[in-house]
Formats: C-alpha cells, structure tokens, sequence
C-alpha cells in the first residue's frame, strides 16, 4: 500500500510527458524533458544565454553593468528563459542591458516585461518597423499627437497578411505603445473648435512605445530595412465648419 501513491505519481508524470511532447515537438527534446532536473537544466543555460548577451551589449558600450533590482531581474530571467525565437530572446537581452545600465533612470523595466510577455514576434517586428518610420522621417516628439503613419502603407510594405498586421495593431494599442492621433482644441474665426481626426488610419508614436523600443532594441539587427515614402507620413483632421488643409510631415 505504501508503493500506491509512488506508482500513481510515476504514472501521472508519465502521461504529462507523453502529452508535452505531443505539444512542444522539438522543443521536448532539446530540454530532454519538461519536468524536474531536466527543464531546470534547459532554463539554466537559456539564462546564461541571456546574461551573456547583456553583458556583451553593455560591453559594446563600454559600461559595466549596475546591480538590479530583484523585483527586475527575476521576473525577466523567468519571462526570458524558455524563449526559442531568436529576436524576441535577443530583445529579452537588451531589456536587461537597459535594467543594467548605470545611465539609465526610468525604472520601467518592470512594466517592460509585462509588455514584452504579451508581444508575439510578429506584433514586435511591426512596432520595430513602425518606430523606424518615426526616426527615418523625423517626427519630433512634440509632433506625435498629431503626425503619424497611415496604416495602409505600413501594411503593404510589410510581409504579413492583412488579418495578422490588423491583429498586431490592435494589440500595439491596446498596450499604448502606438496610438491614433489626438482631439485637438484650437481657435478657428475666435472661437474654440476641437479638431477631430477624420480617419482612424493613421498611427502615431507614444512615449511609452519609444522609450520600451529603445529599451529592447539594442544588440540587434535585421538584414531588411523597410521605408514607407515620405508622403505616408500625414495627418488630417476636420471641423464642422469643413475641411482644414491637408496636413503633411516632409
């Protein structure tokens, strides 16, 4: 009797892994199994992985890394240790680079990993993209409520269908690292008007978005580089008095 609850375990865990396989494919036998010492294993030399990565950044700066908080780096060596895609484990890197930084001072790397946690590879090479359009086309930050990129061009220069790039946007502004452009209140003929943008097809910059980028975006290059012409770069709003004049950022 004293064997049943021994038996009962090896039997469940056994079940667990021939159901994990099924699951993780590959990704089971290079762990060797997803269970006890063996998954340990596996999180432990993803992690140095991730350790080595950082300290090579910050190298490259030529800074030495600062102790992080443990409320930081825990979090972020859990999130960042069974990550396969070499991109995102690559922005996980430089996440921690940023968290190391002795120049740096926001303290938002603990948001960050909750934002990096719900961003699937592809809705994280949209943003890069995106912010790519902001810095090649100069849109100073004072002009980000009101300048953006229209989204039919970001979608067609990018390989993605129309169904996955409309499920990363959204994603992208639900998390506030993108956004559409803002009411604005002006004078028109010396009376207050807000201006409302007539198209919900425009995508601006955050300050969040720019400064979660910059965070996770060292150490890292793609062999692409995409560019949508300098008038996909635009903003319109209207009254109900009619039209104001196509605003443009050249």
């Amino acid at each position: 009797m004293d064997n049943l609850p021994t038996k009962a375990t090896t039997a469940v865990l056994n079940e667990a892994k021939g159901l994990l396989s099924k699951f993780l494919g590959p990704a089971f036998e290079e762990a060797g199994a997803v269970l006890g010492d063996h998954v340990r294993t596996f999180r432990l030399r993803q992690q140095i992985k991730l350790l080595r990565k950082a300290e090579r950044i910050l190298k490259d700066e030529g800074l030495k890394p600062k102790a992080v908080n443990m409320r930081v780096l825990l979090p972020l060596l859990d999130a960042a240790a069974l990550e396969d895609d070499e991109e995102m484990a690559a922005r996980w890197a430089s996440l921690l680079a940023s968290a190391a930084n002795p120049n740096t001072h926001m303290s938002l790397e603990a948001s960050f990993i909750e934002i990096l946690k719900q961003l699937p590879p592809t809705h994280a090479f949209v943003l890069d993209v995106f912010y790519e359009q902001i810095d090649r086309h100069k849109i100073a930050a004072e002009k980000w409520q009101e300048n953006g990129v229209v989204t039919e061009y970001l979608q067609k220069m990018l390989p993605l269908d129309e169904s996955q790039f409309n499920v990363a946007v959204d994603n992208l502004l639900r998390l506030r690292l993108l956004d559409h452009p803002s009411v604005l209140l002006d004078t028109v003929n010396g009376n207050d008007v807000r201006f409302q943008v007539t198209s919900a097809g425009i995508l601006c910059a955050t300050h969040l978005g720019r400064a979660f980028v910059a965070a996770c975006g060292k150490g890292y290059h793609r062999s692409t580089s995409y560019s949508v012409p300098s008038d996909s770069v635009s903003n319109v709003y209207h009254t109900q008095g009619g039209s104001l004049p196509f605003l443009r950022n050249r």
